[in-house]
């Protein structure tokens, strides 16, 4: 009976997610962009900017690129739009040999299910409608413009407020432990949030920027317009790379007439992406964050049916929340194993080499052993006797009372002056004067 109230209550959970979308979308998206920025905004402080400005600077630069980068694409964005249908119609004629092959198989198809006593369904004509369909594109595209705006403006009265949030998250909690772990979950949540969008962020401008200068190099048309697409289309795992390949590759079907230089194109754009995905992005990313790929997966499908798009971009930093959650909370270790890319034992293995290695104690016992070893190796080596006192008389300065000292003096030795009179005086051998035996 429990596990059937749990299961009720996730579901009721997700259809309220569903249905809380219009609102929750920006929110969660702001929440996101500020902890993206949040390191930023601490470093600029650092340097005697109030977090109110910092923000303020921080967001404004960020939407007045984002405008900037909007009003250049606008004129390669709306030919593109304009010759969508002509593009479609000579993929057609392209693709006719290819559309023949398969109407020869569908009759192929039918004629076995005749022969075996069937009844083949009957073929249902769909017409799409593509003034409705630029229309709705058009309307998805305002409504993710005036959700992105009322994010910016979340995330800057975020950071503008500094730790205020995290404080006073910390201090709900009314026993020492639960305070401590709250404030560990809310610095690693926050530090892998930033280290994995920060990182996305400079791997994919540089993947854009690789991406639109082949395409561009190959001839295609608006190489910009394929770099900025290259860049948004990246923040989706998986799903991003084969949607721009496709995309790319039919485009080129219709401006190439050879069919060699146009599959150029879509060969060009998987190779790029499989390079990022398989080797730049692991190194970077890797080494701070490992997930589970399938876990990845399916948290992009299940986000993506849940809100769309947007849903498919979020994923990860949900999934990152979630591990980050799981890791610090006994009950859910199961779950954070499974989450983990790596396993159990490997990643404590790795944690404490990276903590070793970081160590303040550990650098300053190494340190303390280099400035030792320094200092030993200033050290002259300690000579025997004889040759120690030999190069004590070569390295000593040579004056007339050193050579004037007794026997078994070396040189540089003190010498100690007699008295001249007195009681015990003597001759200089050394000897005790002796009584006289006349007195």
């Amino acid at each position: 009976m429990e596990y059937m109230l749990a299961a009720l209550l996730v579901l009721f959970l997700f259809w309220s997610i569903s249905l809380a979308k219009v609102v929750m979308l920006p929110l969660v998206l702001g929440l996101l962009i500020a902890l993206t920025l949040a390191p930023l905004v601490r470093w600029l402080g650092k340097l005697g900017i109030p977090a109110g400005v910092a923000a303020v600077l921080i967001i404004f630069s960020i939407g007045s690129a984002m405008a900037y980068g909007i009003y250049m694409m606008r004129y390669p964005a709306q030919m593109l739009i304009q010759q969508a249908p002509e593009i479609q119609q000579e993929l057609r004629i392209k693709l006719w040999d290819i559309a023949q092959n398969v109407e020869r198989m569908q009759k192929a198809s039918e004629q076995m299910q005749e022969l075996a006593g069937g009844s083949a369904d009957q073929a249902t004509q769909v017409v799409v409608n593509d003034g409705s369909m630029l229309q709705t594109a058009l309307a998805s595209l305002a409504g993710t413009g005036s959700a992105l705006i009322i994010a910016m403006l979340l995330a800057m009265f975020l950071l503008a407020s500094g730790n205020m949030f995290q404080h006073k998250l910390v201090e709900s909690f009314p026993d020492f432990g639960n305070k401590r772990r709250a404030r560990r979950i809310s610095r690693d949540v926050e530090r892998q949030i930033s280290r994995y969008l920060g990182a996305i962020t400079v791997i994919n401008a540089g993947l854009g920027i690789a991406i639109g200068a082949t395409l561009h190099l190959l001839g295609m048309p608006y190489g910009l317009l394929w770099g900025v697409a290259a860049f948004a289309l990246n923040y989706l795992p998986y799903l991003g790379g084969m949607l721009g390949t496709a995309v790319a590759g039919a485009v080129a079907l219709v401006t190439f007439d050879s069919v060699g230089h146009a599959l150029l194109v879509p060969i060009s754009y998987m190779t790029l992406t499989s390079i990022e995905g398989q080797m730049i992005t692991p190194y970077l990313v890797g080494r701070h964050l490992r997930l589970n790929a399938a876990a990845v997966f399916v948290a992009v499908i299940f986000w993506a049916w849940l809100w769309g798009v947007a849903g498919a971009l979020m994923a990860v930093p949900f999934l990152v929340f979630l591990k980050v959650l799981c890791d610090n909370i006994p009950g859910l270790y199961v779950i954070a194993l499974f989450l983990d890319g790596e396993t159990r034992s490997a990643a404590r293995e790795r944690k404490i080499a990276l903590r070793r290695k970081h160590s303040p104690r550990r650098r300053g016992v190494q340190a303390a052993l280099s400035a030792g070893l320094n200092a030993a190796a200033s050290i002259p080596p300690r000579l025997p006797g004889r040759r120690r006192r030999k190069a004590a008389e070569q390295a000593a300065p040579k004056d007339d009372s050193s050579s004037q000292a007794g026997h078994g003096a070396y040189a540089g030795a003190p010498t100690v002056a007699r008295p001249l009179s007195g009681p015990m005086s003597g001759p200089a051998s050394g000897t005790l004067p002796r009584p006289d035996p006349m007195k």
